[in-house]
């Protein structure tokens, strides 16, 4: 199974993210490729659920996404079932200040 990393810097609290990025209504803001959700009424707790759509090369495919672990303001852990299998974590991690000479 492949792996893929990815690190960005937010200028934002690990609570302001969580705001934007728990709420499934930006996903299509953000996320590549997302064309819709639909969490039901337990996400983001852990063992809810996610239904994506997203669309790559003119085609559309649907990946089930289920909260396996959250720590709000640190991380959260998805597995991912449909024509993506496999699993996703998010992890916050405060900016580290470079080391002064």
């Amino acid at each position: 199974m492949a792996t893929i990393e990815k690190s960005i810097l937010i200028k934002a609290s690990g609570e302001a993210i969580d705001a934007y990025a728990l709420n499934p209504s930006t996903w299509p803001q953000w996320f590549e490729g997302v064309q819709s959700v639909e969490p039901d009424e337990t996400y983001p707790e852990v063992g809810g659920v996610v239904r994506t759509a997203y669309k790559s090369m003119g085609t559309t495919f649907h990946v089930t996404m289920t909260s396996e672990e959250l720590a709000r303001g640190s991380h959260q852990t998805f597995s991912m079932d449909g024509m993506i299998t496999g699993t996703q974590h998010w992890s916050y991690q405060p900016e580290r200040a470079a080391a002064s000479a």
